[in-house]
C-alpha cells in the first residue's frame, strides 16, 4: 500500500501546478518538436532547475530526487512521465509536476500524462529501462559522497519485474538478504555479487553486468567475488563467511533508514 503522506505529497504538488501560468519556455524543451525519429529524454530537478540527465545514467534514479522522462513511441505517442523519489521535497516534486505541464504544453497537450512515485512505477515506465537503479540520497548528498576520499559501502538488491530488473539501494543488514534475489555489495576495491539460490538466470545475468560496468568504471582496481548461496565448495564456503563478516560490520539501523 502506498505511503498515504507520499500519496498527498504528489497531490498536493499536482494540484499547485495546475495554478501556475505557462507563460515564458522552458529552454530544456527548445527543439523537441523537430527532433526527428523515436527518443527518450530525463531530466532532474535540480535547485529548482531542469537539467538534462546524462544518457550513460538512463535508468539511475535517486530517491531524495524527482526527474521528468519524456518518451516519443510514435509520431503519434508521446509520454511524459513525472518519477518522484520517496525523498523527494514538496517543492522538488512541485517544480516538476509543473514542468510536467509546461512539457505537456509545448506539445500542444497532446502527451500522455503519468505520475510515478517510487516503488509504484508503471509496466509502461519500466518498458523504457533494461533495468533501473534506485539509490538513497539525492543531489546534495550522494554525489558530493562520491567526490571524497572515503568511499561508503553499499548495497544493492537485483529484482526481476517481468521482463525487466530492477536495482535498489538497500540497509546492510541480513535483514535485507533475500534468496529470491541478487546482491551487490560494494566496497570500493571488493564487489561481492551474491546470488540467491532461488533467484532467477534473468537476476544473475544483470548482477554480473552491473558487477563488470562498476569494475571497468574503477578501472578493473576491483576484486569480484561471487558467491552463490547454498554452494558447498570451500570457495564458496569462505566467501560467505567474508561476506556476512562485512555486513556485520557495516551493519546500519534498518528500521531508521527504510
Amino acid at each position: 500500500k502506498m505511503n498515504k503522506q507520499f500519496l498527498d505529497s504528489i497531490r498536493d504538488s499536482a494540484r499547485k501546478a495546475l495554478e501556475i501560468d505557462f507563460e515564458g519556455e522552458e529552454p530544456a524543451f527548445e527543439g523537441l518538436l523537430s527532433t526527428p525519429g523515436l527518443y527518450l529524454k530525463i531530466w532532474r530537478i535540480e535547485k529548482s532547475e531542469l537539467k538534462p540527465w546524462p544518457e550513460s545514467k538512463f535508468g539511475t534514479f535517486y530517491e531524495g530526487d524527482s526527474f521528468i522522462v519524456l518518451k516519443k513511441k510514435s509520431i503519434s505517442e508521446v509520454n511524459a512521465h513525472v518519477w518522484v523519489g520517496k525523498d523527494s521535497s514538496r517543492d522538488e516534486t512541485g517544480v516538476a509536476s509543473f514542468k510536467l505541464l509546461q512539457l505537456d504544453n509545448y506539445f500542444n497537450k497532446n502527451t500522455n500524462i503519468y505520475y510515478e512515485p517510487q516503488g509504484y512505477e508503471s509496466n509502461l515506465f519500466l518498458s523504457y529501462f533494461q533495468y533501473i537503479n534506485i539509490i538513497q540520497g539525492g543531489i546534495d548528498e550522494d554525489e558530493e559522497k562520491e567526490k571524497t576520499e572515503q568511499f561508503q559501502p553499499r548495497l544493492f538488491n537485483i529484482r526481476s519485474i517481468g521482463s525487466n530488473v530492477k536495482s535498489k539501494q538497500v540497509p546492510i543488514n541480513q535483514k535485507s538478504i533475500y534468496s529470491g534475489d541478487v546482491y551487490l555489495f560494494d566496497l570500493g576495491l571488493i564487489l561481492f555479487n551474491w546470488r540467491g539460490k532461488k533467484s532467477n538466470g534473468f537476476e544473475k545475468f544483470h548482477g554480473a553486468v552491473l558487477a563488470e560496468r562498476i569494475k571497468a568504471k574503477r578501472n578493473s582496481k576491483i576484486n569480484v567475488i561471487t558467491i552463490d548461496e547454498g554452494n558447498d565448495t570451500k570457495y564458496n564456503i569462505e566467501a560467505q563467511k567474508e561476506f556476512d563478516n562485512y555486513i556485520k560490520r557495516y551493519e546500519q539501523d534498518y528500521d531508521d533508514i527504510i
